[in-house]
Formats: structure tokens, sequence, C-alpha cells
């Protein structure tokens, strides 16, 4: 059995300033608006 505190270790290939980039970059269209076909 793996401990917890392995298993709920964070991911830090990616900074929050380039989340926050890629974020920006997204369309504005929500992924579930269905006007936009």
């Amino acid at each position: 059995m793996v401990g917890y505190e392995m298993l709920a270790e964070a991911q830090r290939d990616l900074t929050p300033e380039q989340a926050a980039e890629r974020l920006r970059n997204l369309n504005d269209v929500h992924y579930k608006d269905k006007t936009n076909k």
C-alpha cells in the first residue's frame, strides 16, 4: 500500500504563471455552449 503522502504530491511541471498564460490564451466560448457550432 502506497502512503497517502506519495499519492497526494502535486505536479510541479507547470508554474502558476504558465497556467494563467494558458488560460488567457483559451477561447472565450465555454465548452458547454451549444450556440458555437
